[in-house]
């Protein structure tokens, strides 16, 4: 995942990815901000955040209600 901090867009890279997931992006209070689907077998992607207000993040990715991995990223 790059760069971070992040102005326009979340580079996100997958090691593998057989069934598809979810990537969302949550504001400091917990609110869901952002939420875009990577279907199964895409390895790489971009999430535009431009539109979002400069700030902490927390970007999530899950698998059905399993979240996989999750990431602090910093808005400029």
């Amino acid at each position: 995942m790059g760069p971070n901090p992040v102005a326009e867009r979340i580079n996100l890279s997958l090691l593998s990815n057989p069934n598809g997931v979810m990537v969302s992006l949550y504001d400091q209070v917990g609110r869901q901000q952002l939420t875009q689907k990577v279907s199964a077998g895409i390895l790489s992607t971009d999430i535009t955040v431009e539109h979002l207000p400069r700030g902490n993040y927390w970007l999530q990715i899950s698998e059905g209600n399993l979240a996989l991995v999750g990431h602090k990223v910093v808005l400029q």
